[in-house]
């Protein structure tokens, strides 16, 4: 479906007009006739909207018929942007007209309908959505599980998750080792394997968690998470495609009181605690000192900034404080904020307290957290003024005179005496150090004329050494996957993945292989080498969600299997 003008043509394709709600759909809009478009995708409603990358094609030809004459057509280099659509909701859904800019042109692409049913679990497949706490405070943050449960192998699968896109939320992730994190549309999600129990049967289960932090009061609805798969029939003779939705549920959020609420307090929810120290602690007046102030207590502390320290009356009263502050670094259960300040007088002995205000969620009630006094000696700084300078006594830096009591100094004279002093062409050329100086320029301005091109010619096209690179990484990846921890399969696809995303210059996060069968057919890799890593990719993800073993001697024959894909691949795309 397209629309053209003058030379710019942009058609836009979908993967299929049928599909499940929360279902992940391949969209691309395919320019020609400019290298910088840019299309403009703010009036599609329906659906939420994913960048996955932009490829570029060669220049294609094709011939037409024009008043009984064969006509050559250019059709100029393809430009390919590729994008992720999640229907929202049910019904028949529309992808409008798509504006496409490119150097004061505009076109359009044709609408697109979509037939979106609503998804439905089944005996094989189930998912769990639940909060940790359905009632909590702004600033408080809660637990989110989605728990699949699967039982029958499966293939590829992309997992949705609405809740991400509401900007009534902050998000993180746990802090437990045992998690793995997994790209999925919009994020990425903490996930872990396991085998449970759900009315009375035995399922693998992959529990995801996101940790969800409301910025606001209100009630939110938490839609319900989606996951599409592929699963093997019951005969074993194929797949078939499964959108399985989980429950939904709703949490209430409660905003802190205006009773007993401080006049520093700058939203910090949780019990919190605060320490500080300083260095050096023997300065000058004026002199900087490296203030730096650790935040612990809550258990996220990815979002928590400290309150500007110019809120702190007995700091400001005496020291300067400049604006700025070094962002907060979190490791091992805190977070810590690094500040310069400069003492103002030498009477000053200490760096007083520094508070922080904050709503404690356990008991309903406010309280201060406060850092311990730091001593401090300060010494006075002698400031040299303009009267110092002009009107008072200057001391002249220098050498006395020496009188040289040895009687007069001899005279000598001779023509042995006299040095060859004569300049000229003549003498340049005979001389070592005049040929290095003069030769010296023009090799250095060639030496740095030719990195100043290599240079220039990296930064053109940064992908291309990326692409170079990537098959030597890939094999590099194949010999370490015996002693990865968290098995082969994985391994080997997160690496496949990321030879494809270098080599077809596309977003490598939850790569799949219908993400990157059009780019491959594009660039006329063979048919049979396609199915082999369709197959490939149907194992490895089978292997890592559903229970499979990808262990011992299956290993080095998966290995072997993706380097010698990786090998054909590489010769194609020469």
């Amino acid at each position: 479906m397209s629309c053209s003008g003058e030379g710019l043509t942009a058609v836009a394709e979908i993967e299929s007009q049928h599909a499940f709600m929360g279902e992940p759909l391949s969209f691309r809009i395919r320019v020609t006739g400019s290298d910088t478009p840019v299309p403009d995708l703010t009036g599609v409603t329906d659906f939420s909207v994913r960048d996955a990358g932009v490829s570029q094609s060669s220049r294609s030809s094709f011939t037409i018929i024009m008043n009984g004459r064969q006509v050559r057509k250019d059709s100029g280099a393809e430009i390919v942007f590729s994008y992720e659509l999640v229907p929202k909701k049910t019904g028949v859904l529309t992808v409008p007209a798509i504006a496409v800019v490119a150097q004061g042109a505009t076109v359009r692409t044709a609408p697109i309908q979509v037939k979106v049913d609503p998804p439905s679990e089944t005996s094989d497949f189930k998912m769990r959505l639940s909060l940790s706490k359905t009632r909590c405070y702004a600033g408080e943050p809660v637990v989110l599980r989605v728990v699949w449960y699967i039982g029958a192998r499966v293939g590829n699968y992309q997992m949705s998750l609405p809740v991400l896109e509401n900007d009534a939320f902050t998000f993180a992730d746990p802090h437990d080792g045992q998690f793995t994190m997994v790209q999925i549309t919009g994020g990425t999600l903490a996930a872990v394997q396991g085998r449970t129990e759900l009315d009375g049967r035995q399922y693998d289960a992959v529990e995801f968690t996101k940790i969800l932090i409301p910025r606001r009061a209100g009630t939110f609805e938490i839609p319900p998470a989606t996951i599409a798969c592929t699963a093997l029939t019951g005969r074993g003779s194929g797949y078939r495609k499964v959108v399985v939705p989980s429950s939904a549920a709703s949490l209430e959020v409660l905003a802190v009181p205006q009773e007993g609420r401080p006049a520093g307090f700058a939203g910090h929810v949780g019990e919190y605690r605060i320490s500080a120290s300083a260095t050096p602690v023997e300065v000058n007046v004026g002199d900087p000192i490296t203030l730096s102030i650790v935040l612990s207590g809550p258990e996220y502390l990815e979002n928590i900034e400290l309150p500007p320290l110019g809120g702190q009356p007995a700091l400001v009263r005496d020291f300067k404080i400049p604006a700025e502050i070094a962002a907060g670094k979190t490791a091992g259960g805190a977070k810590v904020f690094t500040q310069s300040i400069r003492a103002q007088r030498e009477d000053v002995q200490c760096i007083p307290p520094i508070e922080l205000a904050y709503f404690d969620t356990k008991s309903g009630k406010y309280g201060i957290a406060r850092s311990a006094a730091l001593p401090l000696k300060v010494k006075p700084t002698r400031v040299i003024t303009p009267d110092m300078v002009e009107g008072g006594q200057v001391v002249v830096a220098g050498s006395a005179l020496e009188a040289w009591g040895k009687g007069i100094a001899h005279n000598y004279e001779g023509y042995d005496l006299l040095s060859d002093q004569r300049a000229g062409p003549a003498v340049w050329i005979r001389s070592p150090r005049w040929i290095c100086a003069i030769s010296l320029p023009p090799f250095a301005y060639f030496m740095i004329l030719t990195f100043t091109v290599a240079i220039r010619r990296r930064n053109a096209d940064p992908l291309a050494q990326k692409a170079r690179k990537a098959f030597g990484q890939f094999g590099r990846a194949c010999s370490t996957t015996g002693k990865l921890t968290g098995g082969t399969s994985p391994a080997l696809l997160e690496a496949m993945r990321e030879y494809l995303g270098s080599k077809l210059r596309i977003s490598s996060a939850a790569m799949s292989f219908r993400d990157v069968q059009p780019c491959l057919t594009a660039r006329g890799v063979d048919q049979a080498v396609m199915n082999e890593l369709r197959l490939f990719f149907e194992q490895c993800e089978t292997d890592s969600y559903a229970g499979g073993s990808g262990k011992s001697g299956k290993d080095s024959m998966l290995a072997d299997k993706a380097l010698r894909i990786v090998s054909k691949i590489e010769r194609e795309l020469r």
